[in-house]
Parts: C-alpha cells; structure tokens; sequence
C-alpha cells in the first residue's frame, strides 16, 4: 500500500494538463487556499483586536474571514481522503456557501461607510453598529432555507462522487453521496505509471452556479458604490 509522503511525491512529478494529470496542481492549490485562509484568519483577528468596537473593524474583519474561508474551496484534495469523508465535505460546502452568501452583503454594505448617492439612509450610524451580526444572521438564514427548500444539501448546490481508478485494466470504483441508484458514467486515465489514484466529483446545480458567478456581479456594484463615494468626497473637500 502506498504511503501519503509518496502519494504526493507521485502526483507532484506528474502534472501534464495535455493527458489530463492534474491531480497534482489540485493538491497545490488545495494547499495554497489553505494558506490563504490561514493568513486572512491572522490578519482578520489583528483587525479586530486593535478596535474592537469600531464599526469598520468589525466590517473588515467579517470580510476578510469570509473571503479567506472561500479561498479554501478545495478541501478534497488536501490529504488522500477517503469516501468516508464526503458527508463532511458536503458540511463543509454549506458553511463554503454560507460565507459567499454573507461575502455578497459585505460588498454592496461599503455605502454602509462611504458616502453613496441615493443611499444615504445606509450611512447612519444606527445601520453601521449592527451590520457585523445582522448580515451573518440573514447568511444564516438564506442558506439554511435554500438547504430545506430544496431537500438537503446535494439538491441545494448537488452531490458528490468518489471514483476511484486501480489500474487501466480495470473499471473505476465510485461512490456517490447521497446514495443514487444507477450507473455513474465515468473513466480512468490510459496511463498505467498514474495509477493508482483516486478523485472526487462534485456536482454542482444551476442555484451554486448563480451564487458563484453572482461575486462578478456583486463585486462590480460595489466598485460602482466606491467610485460614487470617491465623487463625493472629492466634491465635498473642493467645496470647502
């Protein structure tokens, strides 16, 4: 049986995205997103404890907690985990989710702290002192209704397979969560010296896809706001 030191030592030195080897870029970014997440987490707790009270230290460090935890959005390919592990994964893509959910609120909410045109009422005080638990709350919510809406969370943003390929002679071995009856089509590479090895598939439906995508849309109408704000600003100083 293969370790895990050569394992990766094996899928590293083997990276060719013409044959379609890419097991080995997946660990690198699945490690890389987890650096990331860990050095957002540091400087989101700096953040927070040089002002805790201020409204913009709370703001920043909802937002940088969120983007760093969806900079680790490939958990899988971390370790040679198992099948066993895919009702975790499907937790983890909830919370994934839940964080890209609260991430969209935290772009269009920076009216919240510069001066926005026709958005003023979101300028006050009142409105900047409780976004840090209000915004999490609604993520909450919405992700929690999109999960019972759609009878669980392989319907609300799709399930996952296991597949897993011995040697080129052989058909691969899957496992899908939830449990599906009927034959998943899929393949192995025709590369004896790559086996063995093993993947996973998640699925994905249109309502992750739109969530996805909505960050372009989402991170435009705050660069709108900011402009807008930058504006203000400059008009307010050259009429002093």
């Amino acid at each position: 049986m293969e370790n895990v030191g050569d394992f990766y030592v094996r899928m590293l030195t083997n990276i060719d995205l013409f044959r379609g080897e890419t097991i080995g870029l997946s660990i690198i970014f699945a490690w890389l997103g987890l650096f990331t997440m860990i050095y957002l987490f540091i400087l989101a707790s700096l953040i927070l404890r040089a002002r805790s009270s201020a409204a913009e230290n709370r703001f920043m460090f909802m937002l940088l907690v969120a983007e760093g935890f969806k900079a680790s959005f490939d958990w899988k390919f971390l370790y040679p985990f198992g099948p066993e592990m895919m009702p975790i994964f499907q937790y983890v893509r909830v919370v994934w989710y839940f964080f890209l959910i609260l991430s969209l609120f935290l772009y269009v909410s920076v009216c919240a702290f510069y001066p926005v045109r026709f958005l003023g009422f979101m300028h006050r005080a009142k409105v900047r002192n409780n976004i840090y638990w209000i915004l999490p709350l609604l993520s909450l919510f919405i992700v929690s209704w999109m999960v019972m809406y759609n009878n669980g969370i392989a319907g609300a943003f799709g399930g996952m397979y296991y597949v897993k390929c011995l040697t080129v002679s052989q058909q691969p071995i899957y496992e899908s969560y939830p449990i599906i009856d009927g034959i998943y089509e899929t393949s192995c590479f025709n590369i004896p010296e790559y086996h063995p090895y093993a993947y996973f598939i998640a699925e994905s439906t249109p309502l992750g896809v739109l969530l996805v995508w909505s960050q372009v849309i989402f991170s435009f109408i705050s660069l709108i706001f900011m402009r807008s704000a930058q504006k203000i600003l400059e008009s307010s100083v050259s009429n002093l």
